[in-house]
């Protein structure tokens, strides 16, 4: 999340349990690979729904190992074929720190086309904090936009963003109520996921921005909970 931290991309594609696409180190070049298989189809020839997932370092899994982060998880809990773009520093306006990942949101598109999703997740980051509000609304417009067009019949859904233990800033809630109305615009869903570590410190790393293996699991069960219940299907 912090521009402070280095950056972590999910890309290479090694198969996981359950069908799951993890993406470890820098090779964006290497996307390709993932569109080799019709959409909705593992590598290994299973049908599945191919599921890309947008973010920042928390959907990276920063300083853990890239099948603790929360999308791999998730694949495996819904048995689904999950590419994990997560983005370290990233947001709709934030560019990626570091040599791995120096993009916003935005720059990842091709990359998600590229994995020839069924569905796709994105979800709003605190490194847009501080950010000017409209130019973050401009961006999340852009950005949505840019996805359709690029995948138009994926379907798009809009994740909030969380925080760490403590009450998150009022301009989080004001980014999650933008993506909403973008996802929307798109005939998309929006989904809020909570703040799952709130009153947890024991969930996060001790740099207090990334949570653990434990917060990831937590995250991942409260994300899966927060799609069943807005009815979308994986």
């Amino acid at each position: 999340m912090s521009s402070l931290h280095r950056s972590a991309l999910v890309v290479t594609t090694v198969l996981v349990t359950a069908g799951v696409v993890a993406l470890g180190g820098y090779a964006y070049e290497h996307a390709d690979r993932a569109a080799a298989s019709p959409p909705g189809t593992s590598p290994a020839g299973t049908a599945q729904t191919a599921v890309t997932v947008v973010g920042d370092s928390i959907t990276a899994g920063q300083g853990l190992s890239p099948d603790a982060a929360w999308p791999v998880l998730l694949g495996q809990d819904m048995h689904v074929d999950v590419t994990d773009l997560g983005c370290s520093a990233a947001g709709f306006v934030a560019v990626g720190n570091g040599e791995q990942c120096a993009t916003d949101y935005d720059g990842l598109v091709a990359y998600t086309a590229a994995t020839a999703p069924d569905v796709v997740l994105v979800q709003a980051s605190s490194n847009d904090l501080g950010q000017d509000e409209g130019s973050v609304r401009s961006a999340i417009d852009d950005m949505v936009t840019d996805v359709h067009h690029a995948v138009p019949h994926a379907r798009i859904v809009g994740l909030s963003a969380v925080w760490a233990e403590q009450d998150p800033p009022a301009q989080l809630a004001a980014m999650d109520t933008d993506l909403a109305a973008a996802v929307h615009g798109v005939h998309g869903t929006f989904v809020d996921v909570g703040q799952p570590f709130h009153g947890h410190p024991e969930l996060m790393q001790s740099d207090d921005v990334h949570p653990t293996a434990d917060g990831q699991r937590v995250l991942e069960r409260a994300t899966a909970a927060a799609l069943r219940k807005a009815h979308v299907r994986l």
